[in-house]
């Protein structure tokens, strides 16, 4: 029993943050493998039989989560570090796959990487732009449940708050001084 309040919700909150801490920072290391052995991995990647088990193992494991009611916290923990996994690596081969439209002579391919320079402006300046009350689209999508319309609604509040980001970066990027200051770099020439 804890004796003084502010102590029992002080550890509840610090517990609660190491392991959200603890389940992003596996994806920092996956990225960090995937960047020293790139190699090995593009070639797992064009591995047939590993691209479809990865395929299937990302269907499976999210059609298993959202058909069950898991009870236990750590067997659902296994199950969605499983499906994130899999979910990384399958958009990994998907643009591994795909290079030819996201190359530098796309439009896709100019606007993906335009995006991937800014990610550190997005990173930052994103938590403004986030819809701070959608109970009542919540609620309308528990009552009537539709994946597809969650999908373009969802696709469509992130393409907003992407695009507000971009045109406040490019706005912020106006001062040298906010530019060092903000993203840690000279204004780009």
């Amino acid at each position: 029993m804890c004796s003084g309040g502010g102590f029992c919700r002080a550890t509840y909150f610090m517990v609660k943050f190491l392991r959200t801490a603890v389940r992003y920072f596996i994806f920092f290391v996956l990225g960090t493998i995937v960047k020293y052995k790139y190699n090995e991995i593009k070639r797992m990647v064009e591995n047939n039989l590993f691209s479809t088990s990865i395929i299937l193992a990302f269907i499976g494991v999210t059609i298993f989560l959202e058909t069950r009611a898991i009870q236990s916290y750590y067997y659902r923990l296994v199950f969605q570090t499983i499906q994130s996994f899999s979910g990384v690596l399958f958009i990994f081969m998907f643009f591994e796959k795909n290079q030819k439209w996201c190359s530098h002579e796309t439009k896709v391919g100019r606007a993906l990487q335009y995006v991937g320079k800014r990610t550190l402006d997005i990173y930052l300046i994103h938590y403004f732009f986030l819809p701070s009350n959608l109970l009542m689209l919540g609620k309308f999508f528990t009552d009537y449940p539709n994946p597809t319309v969650e999908f373009f609604v969802s696709m469509f509040l992130a393409l907003l708050v992407l695009s507000l980001c971009l045109v406040t970066s490019n706005l912020l990027r106006c001062s040298d001084f906010l530019t060092e200051w903000l993203f840690g770099r000279k204004k780009e020439i």
